[in-house]
């Protein structure tokens, strides 16, 4: 079983049924944090209705963790040194608290592809 931190992309994926985010998030561990609950939850209440919302947001509680201050540190050089890739808070600080405990990042995010400790699920740049 592999340990990974469910970027938001990921369990969106996951939540519109996605095959491949299924495998992958019911059969291994996983953390995410407050933010990913927060950017899910709004992202299944506007494409589909509020109260799947509050489900993701009850589903989702177990797997919460806090980051800690040295994780927004690193998180803000991360995303001065990626401001290219636009990424999100929420996006940075999963990425960086992923990388500083040594468990993979599951995303599907095309910003992440190609990274260290980034295990990537969808189509891949060079395909599209």
């Amino acid at each position: 079983m592999t340990k990974y931190f469910f970027d938001s992309y990921a369990l969106v994926e996951y939540f519109k049924g996605n095959p491949e985010m299924a495998e992958l998030i019911e059969n291994n561990e996983g953390v995410l944090t407050l933010l990913n609950v927060l950017e899910v939850a709004y992202i299944i209440s506007r494409d589909f209705k509020p109260e799947l919302g509050r489900k993701v947001i009850k589903q989702l509680n177990d797997l919460l963790v806090i980051p800690t201050s040295k994780d927004v540190e690193e998180t803000v050089m991360f995303r001065l040194q990626s401001r290219k890739l636009d990424l999100s808070y929420a996006d940075a600080l999963g990425y960086t608290y992923a990388k500083r405990r040594n468990i993979l990042f599951l995303t599907g995010d095309g910003a992440f592809e190609g990274m260290q400790n980034v295990e990537f699920v969808g189509k891949s740049k060079a395909g599209q």
